[in-house]
C-alpha cells in the first residue's frame, strides 16, 4: 500500500505544522491581519438606509423623498425592485412597484393586462398633493384555475401615485372574502404616501467598519468605550471582531469599530 500508516501520517503532520509555524512566524500573521484590516477600513456595515429604512412603523426612502406608513404587525421586506409586506398570517399583502408608463392612465392599463384584472371602481384622486389614480379590481381566473376551482377569488385596491419624475404602484392584494376587512388598512398606507421633508431621515447615512488603534491595553469593551461605541451595540461589534468583550487588547493592536 502506497498510504503512510496513521502514526507516520500524524507525525508528517505534525512537523509541517511546526515547520509551518516556525516558517510563518507571529509577527507575519500580525502585519497580514493588520494590512487586512487597513484594507477594510471604510467598509459598508449592514443595509443602506438610502435605499429605505422602517422605523416607528414608517418606511423611509431617502434618495426617492418619500415615506408611507407600515401597518402595524406587518413584516416588511425591501428589495431593489419592490417593498412588499403583510401580516404574519399571510392573508393579505402590500407592495410597491415602480409603474411602467408614461402617465397614470397608461400604467393603470399596463397593471389590468398584466395582471388579468377586471376594474370594479377606478377614479382619479390626490394624495397629499400628488396626481393619483385609485383602483379596485378582481383578478380575472385563467381557465385552468376555473377548472380546479380551489383557488379563492382575488381583489386588489391599487393606487398609482405620480411624484418625482416616477409613477409609484401600491397595491393591496387579499381574497375577495378578505377585501372589506384589509380595504381600510391598504388605504391608510397608501393615502399617506408623501414627500419626505424630515432633515435627520433625508441625511440618513449608513454605518461604515473603521479601523482604529487601541489606546491603552485592556480589555476589547474598554477599547470600544474610548472611541464612544454605545453599550447596546457592544455586543455586536464584539462579534464583528471575532473576539469576546472580555478579551484583552494591547495597547496599538487594531481593532474595528462601527460609525457612520
Amino acid at each position: 500500500s502506497t498510504h503512510p500508516q496513521p502514526e507516520e501520517r500524524n507525525k508528517t503532520v505534525a512537523a509541517l505544522a511546526a515547520e509551518w509555524k516556525q516558517k510563518a512566524g507571529t509577527t507575519n500573521l500580525k502585519v497580514n491581519r493588520d494590512s487586512y484590516l487597513r484594507m477594510i477600513d471604510g467598509l459598508m456595515y449592514g443595509e443602506d438606509p438610502r435605499q429605505g429604512f422602517t422605523e416607528n412603523n414608517v418606511f423611509y426612502h431617502p434618495d426617492l423623498k418619500f415615506q408611507f406608513p407600515v401597518p402595524v404587525g406587518w413584516a416588511l421586506q425591501n428589495t431593489p425592485q419592490q417593498v412588499q409586506m403583510g401580516p404574519q398570517d399571510g392573508s393579505a399583502m402590500m407592495m410597491m412597484t415602480l409603474g411602467q408608463g408614461a402617465s397614470l392612465q397608461a400604467v393603470a392599463q399596463t397593471l389590468v393586462q398584466n395582471y388579468k384584472l377586471s376594474v370594479v371602481d377606478a377614479k382619479s384622486v390626490t394624495v397629499n398633493g400628488l396626481p393619483a389614480y385609485a383602483m379596485v379590481a378582481d383578478q380575472v381566473p385563467d381557465a385552468q384555475q376555473q377548472q380546479q376551482q380551489q383557488t379563492a377569488p382575488v381583489r386588489v385596491l391599487i393606487y398609482l401615485i405620480q411624484y418625482g419624475g416616477n409613477i409609484y404602484n401600491l397595491m393591496g392584494v387579499t381574497t375577495t372574502a378578505n377585501f372589506n376587512n384589509y380595504a381600510p388598512t391598504f388605504s391608510a398606507t397608501m393615502q399617506n404616501f408623501r414627500q419626505l421633508t424630515d432633515t435627520e431621515k433625508l441625511r440618513r447615512q449608513a454605518d461604515h467598519i473603521r479601523i482604529k488603534t487601541v489606546p491603552t491595553t485592556g480589555t476589547l469593551a474598554q477599547a470600544l468605550r474610548s472611541y464612544k461605541m454605545p453599550d447596546k451595540r457592544l455586543e455586536e461589534i464584539s462579534i464583528l471582531n471575532g473576539m469576546a468583550l472580555t478579551d484583552q487588547v494591547t495597547k496599538g493592536s487594531l481593532i474595528k469599530i462601527v460609525q457612520k
